[in-house]
């Protein structure tokens, strides 16, 4: 029972375009580069102070034609998911809370001390600082001799991030032509349905929902639609077994329809009712039965 419970609801468009969110896919670490500037992560430093850091947005038609001028591959991260880019995220967030430590100056020297202040310390994943990584203009020391090798450092430390993320991850496989359900963030529903058509990374999807438009959507946003059936077709009627009915007993108890008399007055359309009534059986044989012949030698005066 609780098996067909389970497949009604996932079969139910109303419960699935309102139940929450599933819980989280598993971790897809960024995979480590092989050269300098071989990845770049990207983000929005501002508003601080009333001005911005960047220009226009990077879906722009202008940051397009540059990237395509130079050879970039330009991958935008979902939307409502501002995990996909946690690096940048990060980042952003260690450079708001230096520059309200750097106090004296102009916006542009603050931003230049604390940029050099940070590109010569040691990073916590790598224990190497950002510009002895990208320009190698450290000089070494005996101390460098001490270093492990970054790439096995690097894979241990997100090993251990992805396992303790995991634990409560659940895996889910999407291939191309999958029905899905994916979140709609408005008020009509909070789940829509859709086709999933393109896979643009590990763990990112494009779905063309009913409508015709086509959006991006990261796996935490997307769910499986299920049919009634697992298969999602219905089933050969061939492929149902025939079921035998049951013979009637000679000696069953005969039963007989009597009129019930208590029936309700106000039903025009049958006045009367039959209800079943069983045949009498013979009752079976039973022993005599005295009760004790307890204080059978008390005397009353």
């Amino acid at each position: 029972m609780n098996a067909e419970i389970e497949q009604t609801v996932r079969a139910c468009h109303k419960c699935q375009v309102n139940r929450h969110a599933p819980p989280e896919a598993p971790m897809h670490p960024w995979e480590w580069p092989s050269k300098t500037w071989s990845w770049i992560h990207i983000d929005y430093a501002g508003p601080l102070k009333h001005r911005e850091d960047n220009g226009t947005p990077f879906a722009s038609q202008e940051f397009q034609d540059f990237v395509q001028r130079h050879g970039i591959k330009h991958i935008c991260s979902s939307p409502y998911q501002p995990s996909t880019n946690g690096l940048a995220e990060r980042a952003v967030q260690t450079f708001k809370e230096g520059m309200k430590k750097v106090t004296e100056g102009s916006i542009e020297t603050r931003m230049a001390k604390f940029l050099v202040t940070y590109r010569l310390t040691p990073h916590a994943t790598t224990a190497i600082a950002p510009a002895e990584m990208l320009m190698g203009r450290r000089p070494r020391s005996l101390l460098d001799v001490t270093y492990p090798n970054i790439n096995s450092r690097v894979q241990q430390k997100q090993q251990r991030q992805k396992q303790s993320h995991d634990k409560t991850a659940q895996v889910r496989n999407f291939n191309v032509g999958d029905s899905v359900y994916i979140l709609s963030h408005n008020r009509e529903a909070k789940w829509i349905t859709g086709t999933l058509i393109k896979r643009t990374g590990p763990v990112s999807f494009v779905i063309k929902l009913n409508d015709g438009r086509t959006v991006k959507r990261h796996q935490n946003q997307i769910r499986h639609k299920y049919d009634q059936y697992s298969d999602n077709k219905m089933p050969d009627i061939s492929e149902i077994p025939d079921i035998p009915i049951p013979s009637v007993s000679n000696n069953q108890t005969d039963v007989e329809a009597v009129s019930d008399s208590n029936a309700d007055s106000s039903d025009t359309n049958d006045n009367s009712k039959s209800v079943m009534k069983p045949s009498v059986a013979t009752p079976r044989p039973t022993r005599t039965r005295k009760p004790p012949n307890r204080y059978g030698d008390f005397v009353y005066n």
